[in-house]
């Protein structure tokens, strides 16, 4: 079976929150987000563990590779897809996809039922959603797809060439910084920042996926001003 045929290796359509009142606007903008990252690059999204589905291999019973990280100490049991990710990444013909349809449909957590009515967009912005520039952020970073190759500074300062101590949070500052920018002007300019690699390459689809989110979450904004 040729790569373009064959089945993902890791996939998840993400949750919805049930429709019975406004909060389930939260889950339909947090999974188009998501998908609209990995439209670009399948490991630039942080894969809900509720429907996150491994192919196993033909003539196995079960996936070789573990959620349990190598070394990890007791009482850390954090984000468990991106451990198993960056082992089933390293398998030939590899592809993760999170597609925008059909998701899970689940009831909404504590953290939302408090919205009666429609939330503002800022209402939305909790932990988990990728209207949250860090997690965003963190989900660009989390399944190993890219790396270091210079320092970001902040919006007004030149990059340093060099990776220093403390760079990955540094640089998770580039991706909400561009995520955050105000106007097409600021982001075009703000780009020529990308601190990132991607297989020896500059990193380009970095810039594409944040553009992609960026523009979800402009629309959902300017269709909240004009039903205001």
């Amino acid at each position: 079976m040729t790569p373009q045929l064959s089945p993902p290796t890791v996939m998840s359509t993400g949750y919805e929150f049930t429709h019975e009142k406004q909060q389930h606007l939260a889950s339909d903008l947090d999974r188009q987000i998501r998908a609209a990252l990995a439209e670009i690059n399948g490991l630039f999204v942080y894969y809900p563990e509720p429907n996150f589905c491994v192919l196993v291999d033909d003539g196995e019973n079960t996936i070789k590779e573990s959620f349990i990280k190598e070394g990890r100490r007791k009482g850390d049991y954090r984000m468990e897809s991106c451990v198993l990710i960056r082992q089933v990444k390293k398998r030939a013909n590899f592809k993760a996809v999170f597609p925008v349809s059909k998701p899970i449909i689940i009831v909404a957590p504590e953290t939302y039922k408090k919205y009666e009515k429609e939330p503002e967009l800022k209402d939305l912005k909790i932990g988990q959603s990728t209207l949250n520039d860090r997690t965003l952020a963190i989900g660009v970073y989390c399944n190993g797809a890219i790396a270091l190759k210079a320092t970001y500074k902040g919006v007004d300062s030149p990059n340093d060439p060099k990776v220093h101590p403390g760079a990955y949070h540094l640089n998770l500052k580039f991706i909400r910084d561009l995520y955050n920018c105000d106007d097409d002007a600021k982001f075009e300019e703000l780009s020529e920042k990308n601190p990132f690699s991607m297989d020896g390459g500059d990193g380009i689809e970095v810039v594409e996926a944040i553009r992609q989110a960026r523009e979800c979450r402009m629309f959902f904004e300017q269709f909240q001003r004009y039903n205001q």
